[in-house]
């Protein structure tokens, strides 16, 4: 299955991360450092393996960690909407 940010989401970086804005439900998001690669990442199109790997070695951070952290983060993206 493929993943991509909604239309109806802008990305807003700043330090640390990013705000995120759903036009459709006028909610508002902040995530971290991670979380914005991640986005960058999928916006790209990396695929998971690639945008962990990344993650990790940019920040010492054993992989199977940044690999969980990173399904959590996917998850929770979806179930709002930002990501479909």
């Amino acid at each position: 299955m493929s993943i991509s940010v909604s239309s109806n989401v802008v990305i807003s970086p700043g330090d640390g991360g990013a705000v995120l804005f759903h036009k459709t439900t006028g909610r508002y998001y902040q995530i971290n450092d991670m979380g914005l690669q991640i986005l960058q990442a999928i916006e790209r199109g990396a695929t998971t393996e690639q945008t962990v790997a990344a993650i990790a070695a940019g920040t010492n951070t054993p992989t199977a960690r940044v690999s969980a952290d990173a399904a959590q983060f996917v998850s929770s993206m979806q179930e709002r909407g930002i990501l479909e």
